[in-house]
């Protein structure tokens, strides 16, 4: 199974990754953004690219997702 967040974002480019933000507004519009500014279903590793930064920030990126899911924001595909 291949789950894909859709929403519209551009190619996976990691010169095109900007800062992890420090506070959790900024992180939760940075990680909306990404998937708005797509053309196409991004993975979640098309997602993390888009970002720089050390430290266990990845680790919370699918609860980021799961929650603007919740909003109607992106919305999960799931493919055979």
């Amino acid at each position: 199974m291949n789950e894909k967040t859709s929403l519209t974002a551009a190619a996976d480019n990691k010169t095109d990754a900007q800062a992890w933000p420090a506070t959790l507004p900024e992180q939760v519009r940075a990680v909306a953004q990404v998937p708005a500014s797509a053309g196409a279903a991004l993975t979640l590793s098309a997602i993390e690219v888009r970002f720089k930064c050390k430290g266990p920030w990845k680790k919370g990126l699918p609860r980021f997702l799961e929650t603007l899911e919740a909003l109607g924001q992106p919305r999960r595909e799931v493919n055979d």
